[in-house]
């Protein structure tokens, strides 16, 4: 009976063991825009992720006639799923914990799609913008006086100082040389017998 009644025991406990639920409900205005996380795919809004992994989700939303959107979403644990606490969380509290994170986005309008002669006046605007900057810098530079800086000493390289060590290492053979007499210069070996 002891034993049965041991079994009986673990097993109420471990269906007592609770555990995190995360969610992510994302909504939008206006509602039923397309939802990409992570670059994945997931549906439209109102949409809920239930997610594992705390951090940053890269959020998508597009819809037509609306510029899309795109939002870098930092996804912070709670207290109760730091490192230390989680595991108190997520075994022995006896209950389910939930953790939902409501985000709500609101798309914004476009206004009227441009046609193509807005954009060329526009481009055409901006063409001449910038050419009257660069005429307005180039008489500036014109006016200017040159500055002569002396120029730095050229560093020798490495081939540069081979060639003179070569250059001493001659003139000193040709010093020695001419300072020996033939008699000096002349060398006999002895063999060993």
């Amino acid at each position: 009976m002891n034993g049965k009644n041991l079994l009986l025991c673990a097993l109420l406990l471990l269906t007592c063991v609770g555990c995190v639920e995360r969610k992510m409900i994302i909504t939008s205005e206006p509602s039923g825009a397309t939802v990409v996380i992570n670059d994945s795919w997931r549906g439209t809004t109102p949409y809920t992720l239930k997610f594992m992994h705390y951090g940053v989700y890269s959020i998508r939303m597009e819809m037509d006639g609306y510029y899309p959107m795109i939002v870098k979403e930092p996804i912070k644990a709670p207290y109760y799923q730091q490192t230390g606490t989680e595991f108190v969380s997520e075994v022995l509290v006896p209950k389910r914990i939930s953790d939902v994170r409501e985000l709500h986005y609101v798309l914004q309008k476009v206004e009227s799609e441009d046609s193509k002669e807005d954009v060329m006046q526009r481009a055409e605007e901006m063409k001449q913008q910038v050419d009257a900057t660069f005429k307005e810098r180039q008489e500036r530079d014109a006016e200017r006086k040159p500055i002569h800086l002396p120029l730095p000493e050229k560093k020798k390289s490495a081939a540069d100082k081979t060639e003179k060590k070569t250059d001493d290492v001659a003139e000193k053979t040709e010093k020695t040389d001419s300072t020996l007499s033939p008699t000096t210069a002349e060398t006999t070996v002895e063999q060993p017998e």
